[in-house]
């Protein structure tokens, strides 16, 4: 998955650069996403998906920051924005990962 992912974002960054991107998807996508932006250790992955689960509908914000290197990267700006959802009035909810050892 990381791969096609690494493969999309390459895509995306030449296809349409200095554009707004928005991309759906799931939340294991999202933490790979993260993975591949934010370059964290598997360790620190594990603790994000550990200590939060990821809201339906909710919304990671990465804005460009030209300080992150001479041709700037993407720093995270917003993990599980939910203030839309709630400000329609919306539930917030979601699905917690299935504890395989209860099968």
């Amino acid at each position: 998955m990381i791969l096609r992912l690494r493969s999309a974002t390459e895509m995306i960054a030449r296809e349409y650069r200095r554009q707004r991107v928005l991309i759906v998807c799931h939340s294991v996508v999202v933490l790979c996403m993260r993975y591949i932006l934010e370059h964290p250790t598997e360790t620190e992955l594990l603790a994000i998906d550990k200590n939060a689960d990821i809201p339906n509908c909710s919304v990671p914000l990465y804005e460009h920051d030209e300080a992150l290197g001479p041709r700037g990267l993407l720093r995270l700006k917003l993990f599980n924005f939910v203030a839309p959802l709630e400000e329609a009035g919306a539930p917030v909810t979601s699905t917690p990962d299935v504890n395989v050892g209860a099968r």
